[in-house]
């Protein structure tokens, strides 16, 4: 199949719904599909000015016209339809997999609406009010319930979803995918923290710099982690921005601040990241909220016990007193405490690193591959028949 990936964001930037977007293209064209990602034209500039070079096409898209929509959506819908009217009658894609409600899923979903062509719009977590509000904007709302399918990464995005006037019956629930290979094989820890001059416990933080991965907090956490243990322990935290992160000096000596890139090959996750999920103790996550984490996800892959805050997405993938401990939002002490308590229960953290290496293996790229080439296929068929997706 010819499947367009529409997407607001895309490479060289690295977060979730980048990486997973990528690893979908490149899984996708090595299946014998042929994908072509359809992104904003300074993001292609950049990423054919990039040592990055993909397995796959990529197509520039206008996005100047998404400016239009704060202030003329009638115009900006007029003009989409316009632009991928062309891109398809160029490329003719049996399907289209669109990403973020807004402004692509909208703009998708209203070309859609006026046309016969498959396809869906895929939620990225940000973009999904789970707070129990209705909180998309009206023209957003009125076309994304027109679209032939949503999906969704978990539970909590299917109910916000549908709190925010969806049918739930073209709603449907695809969560991330993790490589679980990567965290197969010999690894020998030690030796790597020791190239790192890391002697102690790791605690492990993969969370951009962003308001929503609350990392005050943690860094509130692991002080009062630190002042309670004897042996020595530190904290990696990975994650675009971090760099220049305004760390407190307390901390300075056992806190290490990371940002990794991929390399000319592309490997996400880096090989460097997949290293120091190998060489950790536990994982801590201290977000506000979560669509779906990757990085949740893969620690869970490599073995390793969660300590985490107890809000949608989260508490889908950890069960407390399982596979790790859930807390509070902003609560510092009680997270200290389950790391310290991880930290000295040898057996405990084992165990509940080997309960969170059974529950990542539902997330395999083997299994999200397999859902998407069903619902791409139906979506086509649907189409050809002239029905919707009401029983997908």
């Amino acid at each position: 199949m010819k499947i367009a990936i529409f997407t607001p964001t895309y490479l060289p930037k690295c977060s979730g719904a980048e990486i997973f977007h990528h690893n979908l293209a490149l899984r996708l064209a090595r299946l014998g599909h042929e994908p072509v990602v359809i992104i904003p034209r300074g993001l292609k500039r950049r990423l054919d000015a990039s040592p990055l070079v993909p397995e796959y096409a990529t197509l520039g898209y206008p996005s100047h016209q998404w400016s239009l929509f704060k202030r003329w959506p009638a115009a900006a819908y007029l003009l989409s339809r316009w632009t991928l009217d062309r891109i398809q009658a160029t490329h003719r894609f049996d399907v289209w997999h669109t990403v973020v409600l807004s402004p692509t899923g909208s703009c998708f979903a209203n070309w859609q609406s006026k046309r016969k062509v498959a396809g869906l719009v895929r939620a990225v977590g940000d973009d999904v009010p789970m707070d129990g509000s209705n909180n998309l904007s009206e023209h957003v709302r009125r076309w994304i319930s027109r679209a032939q399918c949503v999906v969704s990464l978990s539970k909590s995005m299917t109910t916000g979803l549908v709190h925010a006037g969806l049918d739930e019956r073209r709603v449907v629930e695809i969560p991330n995918a993790v490589d679980m290979e990567s965290f197969r094989g010999n690894f020998d820890r030690h030796a790597f923290l020791a190239s790192n001059k890391i002697q102690g416990r790791v605690c492990l933080c993969v969370a951009r710099n962003h308001p929503q991965k609350d990392l005050p907090t943690l860094f509130r956490a692991f002080g009062e982690l630190r002042r309670s243990m004897e042996d020595p322990v530190h904290l990696v935290v990975v994650g675009r921005g971090m760099r220049n992160y305004p760390l407190n000096p307390e901390l300075a000596d056992s806190v290490k601040l990371l940002e990794l890139t991929p390399s000319s090959l592309l490997e996400f996750p880096p090989a460097e990241l997949i290293r120091w999920y190998r060489a950790s103790d536990l994982f801590v996550m201290t977000s506000e909220v979560e669509g779906f984490s990757t990085a949740l996800v893969e620690a869970m892959a490599a073995g390793l016990p969660v300590v985490a805050t107890d809000v949608a997405g989260i508490r889908e993938r950890v069960v407390s007193g399982k596979n790790g401990w859930l807390h509070r939002y902003r609560d510092a002490e009680g997270i200290a405490n389950s790391m310290r308590r991880l930290l000295l229960n040898e057996e405990e953290r084992q165990r509940f690193g080997e309960e969170a290496k059974q529950s990542a293996a539902r997330f395999s790229w083997d299994n999200t591959i397999s859902v998407y080439n069903s619902l791409y296929k139906k979506l086509v068929q649907d189409v050809a028949d002239g029905s919707g997706l009401n029983n997908a």
